[in-house]
């Protein structure tokens, strides 16, 4: 096995799952983890068929609690990390949740610890390189055209935690890549779900900012390919290139779909907000396909 199809995603949540099947399909061998050791055999079972080869595939429990009870014998966390491409796709929330018993103490802060150790670890084990997915709520309330060298502004608490977490990854001996996500839809998922019906929403002619995950996907698997030097860092807004207002886009999305109309108050004087998502295909090897969120498909990948 070629060493540059090792690959371990942390987070094989609702983004990582797809992602996996997807790096499985291309013949990659993926170390796939989970919080929790419950779901570790259905996980497997739900991500073997994508496999080419059975031994390609290896679902570990993974999570804050056992990073902190594995420091003693921290070894056997190597074959996580050693010669390996990493990718997080941890989002904040379970630290930020009230209702996360298990992390009832936990903050913002806690989250980007977490991720400042998984990020000693990549680097202590000489892991190839680290993919982070951040998200462009990191920039806060910036309006204008929002592109990557514009200072992170965050606003809430989700925001904050994540820009931290970009802060832990920053200074490593090994390459970086950081990808500010803009709200992704696909696979089950899309605010058009908890908009239909209501009425009074705010800004109806701003700019919508989304991204199909399945153009997530390939951009990363493009990232993963590209050769990389040490000290290697960068940070790629993730956006489809079209970008209708509010209103317009989910009320025809709401018709097609045939859902309750979302009803918008009327609009008041701001600036629009445009995030720029194209210095990651300057390279060549990617380019957004999803462009018609209209009629992309939001059907469940796996």
């Amino acid at each position: 096995m070629n060493d540059l199809k090792k690959v371990t995603v942390i987070g094989a949540g609702w983004l990582g799952m797809p992602l996996i099947a997807s790096l499985l399909q291309q013949n990659y061998q993926v170390i796939a983890t989970k919080q929790s050791a419950d779901v570790l055999e259905k996980t497997t079972k739900i991500l073997t068929p994508f496999a080419k080869n059975s031994q390609h595939l290896q679902v570990q429990a993974f999570s804050q609690n056992i990073l902190e009870r594995e420091t003693s014998a921290i070894d056997l966390l190597k074959p996580l990390f050693s010669n390996r491409k990493i990718i997080i796709t941890i989002p904040p929330s379970g630290f930020l949740s009230p209702f996360n018993s298990e992390n009832r103490h936990q903050n913002e802060d806690s989250y980007a610890a977490f991720i400042r150790q998984i990020a000693d670890l990549a680097q202590l084990y000489q892991a190839q390189e680290i993919i982070y997915t951040s998200s462009s709520s990191v920039y806060g309330d910036s309006s204008g055209i929002i592109h990557e060298a514009l200072p992170a502004m965050p606003k809430t608490k989700s925001a904050q935690a994540i820009f931290k977490a970009e802060k832990a990854l920053q200074n490593r001996e090994i390459p970086i890549t950081i990808l500010r996500l803009a709200g992704l839809i696909g696979h089950g998922r899309h605010p058009v779900f908890s908009l239909q019906g209501r009425d009074n929403i705010r800004s109806p002619f701003n700019a919508i900012n989304l991204l199909h995950i399945q153009d997530l996907i390939e951009a990363i698997t493009a990232i993963l390919r590209r050769p990389k030097a040490p000290w290697d860092n960068h940070i790629y807004n993730l956006v489809a290139p079209t970008h209708p207002n509010r209103k317009s886009y989910y009320q025809t999305l709401a018709k097609h779909l045939n859902l309750a109309l979302p009803l918008f108050e009327p609009p008041k004087p701001e600036l629009k907000r445009i995030i720029d998502g194209e210095k990651i295909t300057e390279e060549g090897d990617f380019n957004y396909r999803i462009t018609d969120l209209v009629h992309a498909s939001l059907d469940k990948i796996i």
